[in-house]
């Protein structure tokens, strides 16, 4: 397996079609002050089977880190594939997060793993702007 995209948006979904949906890629989430809580994202991921693939069960882990590596999130499931799976098929997926908590300003990651090893990352900045003006 490969992964062949993976963003945060505002809003994704699958079609009825099965066509993969995204708007509003980002990367910075922009605060005034910390504790801050990111009502909802969207954690879209699509990957791309191979003739590896086949006849076989892939553990796939999603993790998301704070800026010391401290993993706050995680996720994992077992995905198999039949002998005669068709190749080069994509499989989205589109994982709704809310009420994420944001403690202190920086880097953030979500960390992709497939089999125990790390194939994506994508990186989620928080990041510190002044308060708007009282009054």
């Amino acid at each position: 397996m490969k992964v062949q995209l993976a963003v945060v948006a505002d809003q994704a979904n699958l079609s009825a079609d099965g066509k993969l949906n995204i708007m509003g890629v980002f990367n910075n989430i922009f605060a005034s002050q910390v504790p801050v809580v990111h009502l909802k994202m969207y954690l879209v991921m699509q990957y791309l089977v191979e003739a590896s693939d086949r006849s076989r069960t892939r553990h796939i882990a999603i993790k998301f880190r704070d800026p010391d590596g401290i993993d706050l999130l995680g996720m994992d499931a077992d995905e198999q594939f039949a002998a005669d799976a068709p190749l080069l098929v994509t499989n989205p997926q589109v994982i709704e997060l809310t009420l994420i908590r944001f403690e202190q300003f920086g880097e953030y990651r979500f960390a992709i793993e497939i089999d125990a090893q790390e194939l994506a990352t994508i990186p989620l900045r928080l990041v510190q702007v002044p308060a708007p003006p009282e009054g």
